[in-house]
């Protein structure tokens, strides 16, 4: 009738699950599909920033996965913007926001979301899909008695940690509470934990110093290649090559 209202997408197709599902193990992906759908993920929001557009606002709310193959969609598509671009309505979500935004939104200096702001998103993403936990939730966060806003700003924006610093030890995960990070951050590869490692320590300061599209790409497709089975309970064990370097022997985790 002459008016916009918006726009039209296909529904969800009912094989694809929500993140939160991943982590509540209402879906339960073999570690292949993992790396799969980490590898897709990646993909889609690189041919996306390479047409020279940011997504703004990568959370839990508009990936899905399927778990037996790995396919990905991604929704809420009216957030991506021209990269950069000053005009930007959508900030992000508190938790996955680059810290330089949350600090934006704190001091009301004029940082908005970009290309270096996705990459950080995709990183937080990242490892709550591996790792099962948020990268700077450990005992900062376990000590606060209110998480307000304020909280929230500090954990996020202006004094985040994170929870394997290797220089930092304030922000551990605690055991009993954040158990999930402790066991899954020793499962994987030297290869993935460093890239971790960069996205949270010199990445969370320095936007030039955060993990590319291609090296994720890089790190998924190894690992997917890495992969053998346990011969006593057939448990998927990842190839570290970083062990080998330093004569440790692979060991079953189960």
């Amino acid at each position: 009738q002459g008016e916009l209202f918006g726009y039209v997408m296909p529904l969800r197709p009912k094989r694809f699950k929500d993140i939160p599902a991943l982590l509540t193990r209402r879906a339960e992906p073999s570690f292949k599909t993992l790396c799969q759908i980490g590898l897709n993920l990646v993909t889609a929001y690189r041919k996306l920033h390479s047409r020279g557009y940011s997504y703004c606002d990568i959370n839990f709310g508009n990936v899905f996965f399927d778990p037996d193959t790995g396919d990905i969609l991604i929704c809420d598509n009216d957030n991506v913007t021209i990269d950069g671009m000053e005009q930007s309505q959508v900030m992000g979500t508190l938790g996955f926001m680059a810290p330089e935004l949350v600090r934006a939104n704190v001091y009301n200096t004029h940082e908005r979301p970009s290309t270096a702001t996705d990459l950080f998103s995709l990183a937080v993403l990242l490892f709550y899909m591996f790792m099962m936990g948020h990268p700077l939730e450990g005992k900062l966060e376990a000590d606060i008695k209110c998480m307000d806003i304020h909280a929230m700003n500090k954990l996020y924006g202006t004094n985040p940690v994170f929870v394997f610093d290797p220089t930092n030890k304030t922000n551990r995960p605690v055991k009993g509470y954040q158990d999930n990070v402790l066991i899954y951050w020793d499962l994987y590869p030297q290869q993935l934990k460093d890239l971790f490692t960069q996205s949270f320590t010199e990445g969370l300061n320095a936007p030039n110093k955060r993990v590319t599209e291609k090296r994720w790409l890089e790190a998924f497709a190894n690992l997917m290649s890495g992969i053998t089975a346990c011969p006593n309970c057939g448990a998927e064990i990842f190839y570290d090559d970083h062990k080998v370097a330093s004569g440790i022997a692979h060991t079953c985790w189960n």
